[in-house]
């Protein structure tokens, strides 16, 4: 269907339910596309948006499970990430780098788009991981570990990410019970929130002087980690990073942390208080 040039704006559930409705053609020059508008239009097979789309409102191309090609274009400014809700079948989505994030959200369960490893990437992010292998080799072009990424897998044992690393996203290896070890390349800045949170096997965490910050829970929970290592150039630990890491033995670099939360290493036997000056009153 290909529509008069002069359209600006596809108004909320304009064509909802039309399942005959194929070979969509969005004029350029649209700058906005509604809520449902091609909802259950069960016939499209790729949504291409437009040059001058701005805002794409929720459940626009919800429950179109024929797509199997999405092109975005540099200028979207908000893009719901309910877009394209429902059972899909996407081979292909085209991305400039500005919506890496938004994509990430739209299509982090998409596993159509997972390559032949079970790697879904998007851009330069590793966005989830549909495999069942046991040891993992991150592609070296990656640059940040997605929130969620590998959280919940019981399976893998190994992971080995590439230099290029520099950010470890939020829970993105939560509760990974079988992970046993992953190096921590130098060049990685920040660790998330509950990024490592209960990996229960986990034993030896070496973190890079690139480190910056860990964040809350980043390691909490993980009951086997026996050897730490922390970054010179580390300035933040927040809040239960290590609690209930019962067998870290004290860590020398400790001291050198700008900003550690109070109860960071709670429950192991690393101390973040100065040890007292020489020749200091009794």
């Amino acid at each position: 269907m290909k529509f008069s040039e002069n359209i600006s704006v596809i108004e909320d559930e304009c064509f909802s339910g039309c399942i005959k409705l194929s070979g969509l053609s969005i004029p350029e020059g649209c700058i906005g596309i509604g809520r449902s508008a091609f909802e259950g239009c069960s016939a499209i097979t790729a949504v291409r948006f437009p040059a001058e789309a701005r805002i794409v409102d929720p459940r626009a191309f919800a429950n179109c499970p024929a797509v199997s090609i999405v092109v975005f274009n540099e200028k979207i400014k908000q893009i719901a990430d309910d877009v394209f809700a429902g059972d899909f079948g996407i081979k292909s989505v085209s991305v400039p780098k500005n919506l890496t994030r938004a994509a990430c959200e739209l299509f982090r369960h998409q596993d159509s788009l997972a390559d032949d490893n079970g790697f879904l990437i998007i851009n330069d992010v590793f966005v989830h991981y549909f495999g069942d292998g046991k040891e993992v080799t991150v592609p070296d072009r990656i640059r940040a570990i997605d929130d969620g990424a590998f959280a919940e897998n019981t399976v893998i044992e190994k992971v080995t990410l590439p230099g290029t690393v520099e950010r470890i996203g939020l829970a993105s290896f939560g509760a990974c019970a079988s992970l046993k070890g992953i190096n921590f390349p130098e060049g990685l800045i920040s660790i998330g929130s509950f990024a490592f949170a209960y990996c229960l096997n986990l034993k030896e965490a070496i973190l890079p002087d690139s480190l910056v910050r860990i964040g809350r829970g980043g390691f909490e929970g993980c009951s086997a980690l026996e050897t730490l290592r922390l970054g010179e150039n580390l300035a933040e630990i927040g809040r239960q990073a290590f609690t209930g890491c019962d067998r870290i033995a004290d860590s020398a670099q400790a001291d050198i942390i700008r900003s550690i939360a109070p109860d960071a290493f709670f429950g192991s036997a690393v101390s973040t208080e100065p040890e007292p000056a020489e020749g200091g009153e009794d």
